[in-house]
């Protein structure tokens, strides 16, 4: 005979559920109202984990995706959403959490190879309390010093030249 009596995990689990469903319409409203010029319809910090992962991320949403364009996605989501900046640490349960596949072999890994992407590409800013926004989000921000092995250099000839280049 079959237990078909639900235990108090288990409600729980259908409680978030039926939340993260509800938290990814009210978001989908509240992009709806950006787009038509419209006042925000649910506060936006309501509308996330208190760790500032969006609950609006499918789990199919940057799978074999290229990492920078994923992760441009989940900081402009959270632009939008007014939660601001990420942590690597958001970003890589961000990615995660849309089945972003790292083929590395272990987490440790895939966090140090985010965190070097991020950091070589222009496109990604890091603000000194080590959270990662648009570079274009801070037009008056000082450039970040290029990294030593990209660093130019001057030839015997006067002529500049990138280091192992």
């Amino acid at each position: 005979m079959a237990d078909d009596t639900f235990t108090i995990s288990d409600l729980e689990k259908m409680v978030a559920e039926h939340e993260a469903s509800a938290l990814r319409v009210k978001t989908i409203i509240n992009e709806l109202c950006v787009k038509s010029g419209l006042p925000l319809r649910y506060a936006p910090e309501r509308l996330h984990h208190s760790n500032g992962i969006s609950q609006n991320i499918r789990s199919d949403q940057f799978h074999a995706r290229p990492l920078a364009t994923c992760v441009r996605e989940i900081l402009e989501i959270r632009r939008r959403a007014n939660t601001g900046p990420a942590s690597n640490n958001e970003i890589f349960d961000t990615l995660v959490q849309g089945g972003y596949e790292f083929n590395t072999k272990t987490d440790a890994v895939a966090h140090v190879s985010l965190y070097n992407s991020m950091n070589k590409n222009p496109v990604f800013y890091k603000l000194p309390n080590k959270k990662w926004g648009l570079r274009e989000w801070y037009p008056n921000a000082k450039q970040q010093p290029e990294s030593e092995a990209n660093a130019p250099v001057q030839n015997s000839d006067g002529l500049s030249k990138v280091k192992g280049g």
